[in-house]
């Protein structure tokens, strides 16, 4: 725990409110209909305590946070498999999911990710396990890892998000990140992860199935290190401006 904020409460529950398809609402939020889809989980680091809120999008098919048009272009010469054609048992194309990050992390000065395992492991037991209990919440964090989840849900068509419409959503909350007041932010959790400097490691996975009647998508990232840690100045060092 040495050099890792941490501020006393239950970690029992990590996401608040936790959001399922069997609980259309919640205490705190809007109620919604099985038509309002998407959700978008904040990134977590087990050894801090600060947690976000789901959201959910407003419209059929919509996740709940869109990557900028601008965000999408930037990775656009990325390619990425078709879904029919990823056989890898973690329903992502690993290669594309890489490329994602890393061309982001190098606007901010982030070196590079690599692929681990052990954080694909995770990142499989994390998006399993909300697929089966029909509700993102973080799990599966391994020892100093951070982790990152997104869902959608589509009904009437097909549900191909992959890898890359995750990163550039979690990316896209750059929007809201103040880097003149550098710190954790409930909106921009996910985006402070996928730059964070001293990251080294990432694997996903995606599990996809029926939800009520809607074809549903959870993708985990799990990070190694992980970032978001609150100490002072930690934000500075591993959250830079974009170049």
């Amino acid at each position: 725990m040495a050099g890792r904020s941490c501020r006393p409460q239950a970690t029992s529950n990590l996401c608040s409110p936790q959001w399922s398809t069997k609980n259309q609402a919640t205490s705190s939020g809007p109620s919604k209909s099985k038509q309002s889809e998407g959700g978008l989980c904040a990134c977590l680091n087990p050894q801090t305590t600060i947690v976000d809120e789901i959201v959910l999008g407003p419209n059929e098919g919509e996740p709940s946070h869109k990557a900028l048009p601008e965000h999408a272009q930037a990775v656009d010469h990325i390619s990425e498999a078709h879904p029919s054609d990823v056989t890898n048992k973690y329903n992502v194309d690993m290669q594309a999911c890489l490329e994602a990050h890393n061309h982001l992390r190098a606007q901010h000065g982030a070196p590079p990710l690599e692929w681990d395992e052990t954080c694909a492991q995770s990142a499989q037991m994390a998006a399993q396990e909300c697929m089966d209990q029909e509700q993102m919440h973080h799990n599966n964090i391994g020892g100093g890892q951070g982790q990152n989840l997104f869902m959608s849900m589509k009904g009437g068509q097909p549900n191909k998000d992959g890898g890359k419409v995750a990163v550039t959503a979690w990316y896209s909350e750059i929007k809201d990140y103040d880097f003149k007041k550098p710190g954790f932010g409930s909106k921009t959790g996910h985006f402070t992860q996928l730059v964070w400097k001293g990251t080294t490691k990432v694997g996903m996975c995606k599990v996809r199935g029926d939800q009520n009647g809607m074809d549903t998508v959870y993708i985990a990232a799990n990070y190694a290190p992980g970032g978001n840690i609150t100490n002072d100045g930690l934000f500075e060092a591993n959250v830079k401006p974009a170049k």
